[in-house]
């Protein structure tokens, strides 16, 4: 199945085993969103990309500009292991994980999750990818992804027990929207993925094909 698929049959489920009352909350804050349209402000394909330096969730830290000096990287901005769409998605990853590699790229997801929330989640797996936690979320500051959660969906997140000032590291009731960029080793964004709507993710195998695109015209460049 695809990631697409995946998220489809995770909402439908979802939507099935929810009450009405905390599924017509959901719904009027995917319409705030969708009117404050927040993924209008991120960068996008001929941006530099912000470099940063956070800690990965298993020890360490993980610059970008130095992973950039062995070649692109693909950058994923998630909201929480929390969120079953992120968890579809970084799985998703995982399987991809291997074709990513053989196309020349690194992959860095990153989430405003405390780091010992977003250690929890992975008791079952070991992601071949880094996990990083953007604490104060400048990172996605940055990148122009940050936005406050509206009144409706805090109230539903605290009905699925998911409050944000429970689980973000800066205890605030921000998020980063979902998004994927591949940078080239130039420090630029060459091709990225944004929506309003936190169901809806990248393809991992449209991002690979964006890398080997990428690789591609780098090596036809290098050649002429």
């Amino acid at each position: 199945m695809t990631l697409s698929e995946r998220t489809r049959a995770k909402k439908e489920h979802f939507l099935a085993q929810t009450d009405a009352e905390t599924v017509e909350l959901i719904g009027s804050g995917l319409d705030a969103l969708a009117s404050a349209h927040p993924a209008g402000r991120a960068l996008g394909p001929g941006s530099r990309a912000p470099d940063f330096e956070r800690p990965d969730v298993r020890g360490g830290s993980v610059r970008l500009s130095q992973w950039l000096e062995s070649g692109p990287v693909v950058l994923s901005f998630y909201r929480g292991g929390w969120c079953p769409f992120c968890s579809l998605e970084l799985r998703a990853w995982a399987e991809q994980a291997a074709a990513l590699r053989a196309a020349g790229a690194a992959l860095i997801a990153i989430s405003p999750e405390a780091a010992d929330r977003a250690t929890a989640y992975e008791t079952d797996w070991n992601p071949p990818f880094a996990v990083l936690t953007d604490a104060d979320q400048r990172v996605a500051e940055a990148y122009g992804l940050t936005f406050e959660l509206p009144g409706a969906a805090r109230t539903a997140q605290r009905r699925l027990d998911a409050p944000l000032d429970r689980l973000n590291a800066d205890g605030t009731w921000r998020l980063p929207v979902p998004t994927t960029c591949v940078i080239d080793p130039h420090g630029v964004i060459r091709w990225a993925y944004v929506n309003d709507d936190y169901t809806e993710r990248a393809e991992p195998e449209a991002v690979v094909a964006a890398v080997e695109s990428l690789i591609a015209k780098r090596d036809g460049q290098a050649e002429s």
